[in-house]
């Protein structure tokens, strides 16, 4: 994508985080719950099955 493009999408910049830097950070993710999904598949592991998010 271009920044032009990105920035229809609203999208104002990208990085990597770490999982630790995620619960900590005032950034908007999508969905909005990522930080918690993402600990939770660290922790638990992959789903038995696909799990809803809200959108």
């Amino acid at each position: 994508m271009t920044d032009e493009q990105l920035a229809e999408e609203g999208l104002t910049g990208f990085r990597w985080w770490s999982p630790a830097e995620l619960p900590e950070s005032s950034a908007v993710f999508w969905p909005p719950e990522f930080p918690a999904l993402l600990r939770t598949l660290l922790a638990d592991g992959v789903p038995a099955s696909p799990i809803a998010i809200d959108g």
